[in-house]
């Protein structure tokens, strides 16, 4: 009796074991599919778990955005072309603040919200409308900066020695307004072909030239000598003359004589000769 019940334990213990305990099949299946699922969710990176709200930003919104600041610009420069033409290629343009543009308006139309008289400078508000279908689809503050090309000089330049081409290089610059404050590269370069140029103050290397830094240098310096025929009394002499002015030739100046010491009023015909027109 004693046996049989050890006999029923023992088969029961097994028979349990077998029901709770999964076989060695299903044990190496379920390890290997627990690995692989592993394997998956560590290649994953943290933010692909995350899903994209509708308020966070997307490339391709960046995109729209874009191609919308661009489309405004294209506007801008179309208006500014029909408009200022002598100008608008020395302008830049900034998109700096807009309305909620129409998404659907891919090409756009720009006017000024205020018609301007000269050409603008700085802040100016832009209407913008659909190029094909003529509504209005918002508005944009754009920044408008002159880009000039002005002269420098290449090295230092003394007051009142002669500035030639070979002296000045260009320099770009931008600015809100136009640049009276400086010469023009163009502009110099067609002075210098036209006569004679002389820096007024000390120029330093690099520095911008301001239309009150140069001069046309003068053909007669101070204190220039020059023969000048003077007639009195029917005679006519010669007598040396010294400059009492800068001038250039064609105009009348002081000169002295030395040896008549009389101050005259004479015509600089040439860097040598003088031609008398008055005793003072």
């Amino acid at each position: 009796m004693r046996h049989n019940r050890r006999t029923y334990l023992a088969l029961a213990l097994v028979s349990l074991l077998y029901l709770v305990v999964p076989r060695g099949d299903s044990q190496r299946m379920s390890a290997s599919e627990i690995a692989s699922a592993d394997a998956e969710k560590a290649a994953t990176p943290a933010s692909a778990e995350q899903a994209p709200t509708e308020d966070a930003p997307t490339e391709q919104g960046s995109t729209e955005e874009g191609s919308t600041e661009e489309a405004i610009v294209q506007a801008a420069k179309h208006l500014l072309a029909r408009a200022f033409p002598a100008d608008a290629r020395r302008l830049k343009v900034s998109v700096r603040q807009t309305s909620r543009i129409d998404p659907d308006a891919r090409s756009l139309r720009a006017e000024f919200a205020v018609t301007p008289r000269q050409t603008p400078r700085g802040f100016v508000r832009l209407e913008l409308y659909s190029m094909y279908q003529s509504r209005e689809v918002g508005w944009a503050i754009v920044h408008l900066s002159r880009i000039d090309t002005v002269a420098a000089v290449r090295r230092d330049v003394a007051a009142g020695e002669p500035l030639t081409e070979d002296d000045i290089t260009r320099a770009v610059i931008e600015s809100s307004d136009a640049p009276q404050h400086v010469i023009l590269y163009s502009e110099l370069k067609q002075r210098l072909a036209g006569g004679n140029l002389a820096a007024r103050r000390n120029l330093s290397s690099g520095s911008m030239i301001r239309p009150t830094d140069v001069v046309v240098a003068p053909d007669v310096e101070i204190g220039h000598d020059m023969a000048m025929e003077l007639t009195a009394g029917g005679i006519t002499i010669e007598v040396d003359v010294t400059s009492r002015e800068r001038a250039r030739i064609g105009d009348a100046i002081r000169v002295y004589s030395y040896e008549l010491k009389q101050m005259y009023r004479a015509r600089v015909v040439s860097t040598g000769r003088a031609e008398w027109l008055a005793t003072l």
